[in-house]
């Protein structure tokens, strides 16, 4: 059975060995990448909740904005 342990250890030496600093990333980048990625295909917040077993509203904080869609909505914004 995988482990976060065994997770977390195994995934730094892959990117050790692909040659990336794995001090930057963790097993939550999974997590961000997810909610994030499920966000900005439109999935509802309570989808993306339950999908990442979150009891609370903190899945929010998983998520990231994607500058491209910051830009495109500030431009937007500018032209009304």
């Amino acid at each position: 059975m995988a482990t976060g342990f065994w997770f977390q250890k195994h995934f730094h030496n892959v990117l050790l060995i692909s040659g990336i600093c794995s001090e930057h990333y963790s097993s939550h980048s999974f997590r961000i990448g997810a909610a994030s990625t499920a966000a900005r295909l439109g999935i509802s917040d309570q989808t993306i909740q339950v999908l990442g077993r979150w009891s609370s509203q903190a899945y929010h904080t998983y998520i990231r904005n994607n500058l491209n869609d910051l830009r495109q909505a500030h431009a937007q914004l500018s032209s009304i």
